[in-house]
């Protein structure tokens, strides 16, 4: 998972995160500037900075890994056996997160960072 993505589902875990940040000396500069590179498709070293401002925000207001973190797994739903398809909703940036959702209820979640809603995704497994 890329910091950005890490940083996306912990907005989206708790909405207070967000005002933590701006607590912690976060400006809407700097955030915007974030929510732009992310929406403009920006490689993840133009945005290494800014990341590491939201860190540092969040460090001040006693949050730790906001956008840094441990990655996960989670195998798909259904198994292994024989051929698969799964639905969900990926990240819809140009140079998307990597964050992924399965289709639980046919809605499209939103990006936390930037509020887009996510793109649709099929995934096959065979």
């Amino acid at each position: 998972m890329t910091r950005v993505a890490t940083l996306c589902a912990n907005l989206d875990l708790d909405p207070r995160v967000r005002e933590a940040l701006d607590d912690g000396g976060l400006t809407d500069a700097q955030w915007d500037a974030l929510v732009a590179a992310v929406r403009a498709g920006r490689p993840g070293d133009a945005i290494v900075a800014l990341l590491d401002a939201v860190e540092e925000a969040a460090a001040t207001a006693g949050l730790d890994g906001i956008s840094t973190g441990p990655r996960g797994f989670e195998p798909l739903p259904g198994g292994t056996a024989g051929s698969r398809a799964v639905r969900g909703w990926r990240c819809p940036h140009p140079r998307p997160c990597g964050r992924g959702e399965p289709d639980r209820d046919g809605r499209a979640p939103a990006c936390a960072l930037t509020g887009d809603p996510l793109a649709p995704v099929r995934v096959v497994s065979e």
